[in-house]
């Protein structure tokens, strides 16, 4: 139902929320680091890393409320949320989901995934999540934007990983498009953090040796985020 794929959203998304959020304020640090070195005035660049650092803690309050919402669910709900949203190889494979889906019929589970998405929607509103507050929130943000937009040209397909020959798979899906939805591990922000980091210490070693006048390239910092995003 069209009225809920914002909770579907939501839900795709909780697995990446904490990637997400560490990214936005490591990219926000650099930023403000580097903004003696961006193109833009300094309102401008104020106003882009406050933009991260607000981005941050609107995925960071997300991240909550859906735990807590998670912890709410009986163990049944938890594995239906696992099995088709999260993914999480560790989490099924503590309980092969095969197994876990023998007591089930099509028909039946595909009742048991609806009622249990309208039971989320109905959580998320009382804690004021509704569609509305995340389309303000969240609306513009790369990663939520492409996985809504799949969602909403019927294209879910593109957002959950494909099981193969009866085994769960955690490849990334090459229909997603552009790339990747969400980040696949912590590593990769890791790995672009430190690399920008480098590159401000860099920069700010030649300034503070009297090189500012020097030839260094020009860019607004990190981008960390939006890299993780793609």
């Amino acid at each position: 139902m069209k009225e809920y794929l914002y909770v579907k959203l939501l839900l795709y998304a909780y697995p990446k929320l904490e990637v997400l959020e560490d990214a936005e304020r490591s990219s926000a640090e650099i930023a403000a680091a580097l903004s003696f070195h961006a193109r833009c005035d300094a309102y401008t660049s104020a106003v882009k890393v406050a933009d991260r650092v607000l981005m941050a803690r609107r995925l960071g309050l997300l991240c909550d409320t859906l735990e807590e919402i998670i912890s709410a669910c009986t163990e049944e709900e938890r594995f239906l949320l696992e099995y088709k949203y999260f993914r999480r190889k560790a989490e099924l494979a503590a309980e092969p989901a095969e197994k876990r889906l023998l007591g089930y019929s099509k028909r039946t589970y595909f009742r048991l995934q609806q009622n249990l998405l309208s039971k989320v929607a109905a959580m998320l509103r009382r804690r004021g999540y509704t569609r509305e507050r995340v389309a303000e929130e969240f609306g513009e943000y790369p990663p939520f934007r492409r996985v809504y937009r799949a969602l909403r040209e019927g294209r879910e397909r593109a957002v959950i990983k494909k099981r193969r020959e009866g085994a769960l798979e955690f490849t990334q899906n090459s229909s997603a498009g552009a790339g990747r939805f969400f980040p696949l591990k912590t590593n990769a922000i890791t790995a672009s953090t430190a690399s920008a980091a480098a590159q401000m210490a860099t920069i700010c070693t030649g300034v503070s040796e009297g090189e500012a006048g020097s030839s260094v390239s020009e860019g607004e910092g990190s981008g960390v985020a939006e890299t993780c995003s793609r």
